[in-house]
């Protein structure tokens, strides 16, 4: 929830919902899955390390039977228009494979797509397990590569850029 009635004590769900922005962002949410079968989230910055976005996808396992998707560590207008893009070749029949690269998303690089370890679901991907209820569903993570064609995982590649765009493929 994380509004505040200003006193210190958290909003009661009733008071969340009727907050005019709230009730915006779950029509733009419905109305996504309606339209689309789809829908881009976003959540962040991540608390423990402040990293600017955590974004994921919403109904492609349902409605297409594809893992959702999610990417870390990066802005907003990147995250939205690359889930967006991912989304809708879905849409179209294509499948993106834990392990494989894809042309496409980026001018000149490949992406990844690695398997999210469902330890990694309570922090990156709470809401899907809410809206799940349960944690028995497919996600993989977009992973892009930095300015020199270097994963996180290659060697070489800077550790701050490793550190931004953390993979969720291990257990935690």
């Amino acid at each position: 929830m994380g509004q505040h009635q200003g006193n210190g004590k958290p909003d009661t769900i009733k008071q969340v919902l009727a907050d005019p922005q709230v009730r915006a962002e779950l029509e733009k949410v419905a109305d996504g899955l309606e339209k689309r079968g789809w829908h881009v989230l976003e959540d962040g910055p991540d608390p423990e390390t402040n990293t600017p976005v955590r974004a994921f996808t919403l109904g492609l396992y349902p409605n297409f039977l594809h893992p959702e998707i999610v990417m870390v560590g990066l802005s907003h207008e990147f995250t939205s228009h690359l889930l967006t893009t991912a989304c809708e070749k879905v849409q179209a029949g294509e499948v993106f494979q834990a392990g494989s690269e894809y042309d496409g998303f980026l001018e000149g690089f490949k992406v990844a797509f690695r398997q999210v370890h469902p330890s990694h679901y309570a922090r990156f991907l709470p809401f899907l397990k809410r809206y799940y209820r349960t944690s028995d569903f497919p996600a993989v993570q977009m992973v892009l590569p930095d300015r020199h064609g270097l994963y996180p995982w290659d060697v070489g590649v800077q550790p701050e850029f490793s550190e931004i765009q953390r993979v969720l493929d291990e257990p935690r």
